[in-house]
This record gives structure tokens, C-alpha cells and sequence, in this order.
């Protein structure tokens, strides 16, 4: 199936099938990642760490979900041509390019060409500036955070479904 398809989007609905096989993998992962704010200020031995963010990123150069992106535009980042999120805190940059291929929906474009959106999920540091101003990363898995209330709390008084009588 996947050999067929060049992107997420082109998966259709088996989209949410291949998220939730990611995400099940990548559970183990978080345990070993180092949150962004344990990690800052920013220092020359991050290179190789898994961070876990959970930060409001500003967006730019992000495509529409049918335009098609120079690959080259990807493979040789240029702030101000490739897409990327990026996260500053006192003074130092977190940047985080992407290949548009691996966003997964239209909504998801949607966030990332917004100008600014809150994401958490997990990154993976491939080098720091010498002068320490900025990080590159890759993103593994970025998302729209869980909400504080979990997905629990829309079914807390929903009857069990055996206590229902169906109409059929």
C-alpha cells in the first residue's frame, strides 16, 4: 500500500489507520525525550537529543495542501523559502523544517501556513549553530495538543451502551 502513495494525503482515509500505528510506536519515545524547557538555554551538546515540545510555534513558508513544493526548496533549507516552524526563546531559535509530503490533512496545512499554532509532539536535534542562536531539528510528531480535559471528559455522562434501547 505505502510503496503507491508519495505522500500522507494521497493514503485517503487509511491516513488514520498509519497515525494511530505511528503514534503506538512512538509511545515508548516520549519516555526518553527531554522537554523543551529542561533543555534551554540551548548549549552545543543537544545535536542527536529527542526533545518533547508543547510550545505556540510561528509558521512560515507553509503550502497549500494541492501546491506542489520545490524539492529542492526542502532538501537545501532556506529560511526564507523552505517551510518551517520556528519557537524563540531569549534569543535562541528553534527551528523546525519540513517536507509538506508528511503533513497528513488539509487541516493540518491549514495550521501550519496560519502564521502561528500551538503544537506539541516530539523532535529530534540535528545540529546547533556555532554562536548558539539557533537549533535546527526534524520533527518526528507534531500535533494539536491534548486538551487538559482528555478525551474522557466528552463522555462523562454518557450511558454505557448496554443501558441504551436502540430504536433497530
Amino acid at each position: 500500500m505505502l510503496e503507491q502513495v508519495s505522500t500522507f494525503r494521497g493514503l485517503g482515509y487509511q491516513v488514520g489507520r498509519v497515525v494511530h500505528e505511528v503514534t503506538q510506536g512512538l509511545i515508548g519515545l516520549n519516555a526518553a525525550a527531554l522537554p523543551l524547557a529542561q533543555a534551554l538555554p540551548i548549549n552545543d551538546d543537544l545535536a542527536g537529543t529527542i526533545l518533547s515540545v508543547d510550545q505556540r510555534f510561528y509558521t512560515r513558508n507553509g503550502p497549500a495542501p494541492n501546491d506542489s513544493t520545490d524539492v529542492q526548496v526542502v532538501r537545501r533549507f532556506d529560511e526564507k523559502k523552505s517551510p518551517h516552524l520556528h519557537y524563540t526563546s531569549s534569543g535562541q531559535r528553534l527551528v523546525l523544517p519540513y517536507d509538506p509530503a508528511w503533513v497528513t490533512t488539509d487541516t493540518a496545512f491549514a495550521d501550519f501556513s496560519g502564521g502561528a499554532v500551538h503544537l506539541a509532539g516530539l523532535v529530534q536535534v540535528k545540529r546547533v549553530e556555532n554562536d548558539l542562536s539557533r537549533v535546527y531539528a526534524s520533527p518526528i510528531v507534531l500535533g494539536i495538543p491534548q486538551s487538559p480535559w482528555g478525551f474522557d471528559s466528552w463522555d462523562l455522562d454518557r450511558p454505557e451502551e448496554d443501558d441504551v434501547d436502540l430504536p433497530f
